[in-house]
Parts: C-alpha cells; structure tokens; sequence
C-alpha cells in the first residue's frame, strides 16, 4: 500500500554555509554574521527561494494531491512574509502534501528549528505531519533513500491537539504527554539530530522551551539527512488544513525559543 508521507521525493541539497543576521535580545537588530548558523530563511525575500539557496539540488518545495505551499502575508512571526503549507483530505493511502526541504551534506550533528502558526486546530485525522527527517542507507546512493522520522500533529478527544513522533524503521508512534500545542499564536519547534547507525545516534526533540521527546539510539544508516517542514496528511478535519512556518533554520548549536528573529541588513 503506498503511503506518500513516508516516500516524500527528495528535491535539495545543502552544502554551503551561509550567514545569519542576529542580536543579543528578541528584538531583530543586525550584530553580524553567526557562525552557528548553517542556514536560514525568512521568507522576506517575499518568496520561497531562501528553501532553493545554491540551486534546485540544494532545496525545493513539493506539492501533490491538492496540498500547497506558497508565501503569505497574512501571518508572519517576523518582518511581512511566511510560507503557508495547505493540505487537503483526499483519504487513504493518498496524502496530499505541501512541503519544503532541505537536505544534502548537513552536518552529522546539527540543530533544525523552524516557527509555526495554527490559527484553527486539527479536530479529527490519523496525523498532521509537519516536521521530517530521511536519510540514506549508503550514504552518496540516492536510491538507497529512507524514511526516519517524523513529527506529527494529532487531535485530542479534548479538543486540542498533541504532539506523536513515528519511527519509520520500528513502525513505533509515541504519542507525546505534553504539551498541548499552541494555537493562535507562534510557536518554535526545533530538533537535535545526530545521524549515526549505532547506539551513539541522539534525537531530541522541543516545543517552545519543554524538551518533549530524548532518545539515544540509532538513528540513522548513514550521516546523510534531510529535513522536511510544512504539511502532510491523509484524512484530515477540517479541510483544508493549513499552517504557517517563518524563520527556519540550521545550525550548530540549540537556538531556543529566545533567539533573536533572523534579520537583513538594510531591511526596513
């Protein structure tokens, strides 16, 4: 049975570091470049092409089965831009998906954060996938590409909705105690990954400033990676279904929920 959430085409590659603008306090002030920070978008380009940074083989957005992924101005946690990634409910085993990625020669180790807005809450659906990651099984054979994990949105019987990670390699779904994730307002998800096929492989996992999952175990078959953020989904109420994600990034070190907006010189 296919499953598209968990065969997404692989459309980037990251190779090169680029520079992020940020300041000492939540206020965006330009102090210079960091060097912690590997890559980074705002989307105040008014675009998506900070996704696509060094060519089409370096990042990409993918949209199938009524999803969609485009720049809005309706919600922005900084500056005036945002990527909007709608779903629809199209059913089992088709998803309908609306994503941008980034992957290639990432770090082993490495800290993937990205901001994102709800305004109406998922009600009833199996999973909202928002947060991804895939990796190789030999390391430069792209047909070697497999699914690792995913993050996911569910809906509570409260009303609210939660948090589960999937295990593509067991097949395990851990749902997540706390917290209920926000909606109305932005929120920061962020990842630390460290590929690796033996028991020194880490998986971390935080929402604001809770540490909601920790795992040390393999993680990886290799130290190839590649992260996906947006939207995916295969039965979902309401329909459509949309999110928004602003100031996405990777680096070296933990950013938290504290860490200054990206900022651009000469951005008014």
């Amino acid at each position: 049975m296919p499953d598209f959430r968990r065969d997404v085409s692989t459309v980037a590659s990251l190779a090169a570091i680029a520079s992020c603008l940020a300041g000492c306090s939540p206020a965006p002030i330009t102090m210079g470049t960091s060097p912690e920070i590997l890559w980074w978008t705002d989307h105040e380009e008014g675009g998506l092409s900070g996704w696509t940074q060094g060519g089409a083989d370096r990042g990409g957005l993918i949209a199938s089965n009524g999803g969609h992924v485009d720049v809005d101005a309706t919600h922005a946690r900084s500056g005036r831009h945002a990527m909007r990634a709608t779903v629809t409910s199209p059913g089992e085993p088709v998803a309908s998906v609306g994503v941008a990625t980034r992957t290639g020669i990432l770090p082993r180790e490495a800290y993937y954060s990205a901001w994102y807005y709800i305004a109406s809450p998922m009600t009833a659906g199996e999973y909202w996938l928002f947060f991804k990651f895939r990796s190789r099984r030999a390391l430069t054979d792209p047909a070697t590409l497999v699914n690792l994990w995913d993050v996911d949105f569910n809906a509570r019987g409260d009303g609210t909705m939660g948090v589960f990670i999937f295990h593509h390699e067991s097949g395990n779904r851990t749902p997540l105690a706390t917290p209920t994730v926000p909606v109305g307002r932005w929120f920061q998800v962020e990842a630390f990954l460290r590929a690796a096929a033996d028991g020194t492989g880490r998986l971390k996992v935080w929402l604001d400033d809770t540490l909601i999952y920790d795992l040390t175990e393999p993680t990886a078959p290799s130290e190839y990676v590649e992260w996906s953020v947006g939207a995916i989904a295969e039965i979902i109420t309401p329909a459509p279904a949309t999110l928004f994600v602003d100031d996405a990034a990777i680096s070296t070190s933990r950013l938290g929920p504290s860490y200054p907006v990206f900022w651009r010189a000469g951005q008014p």
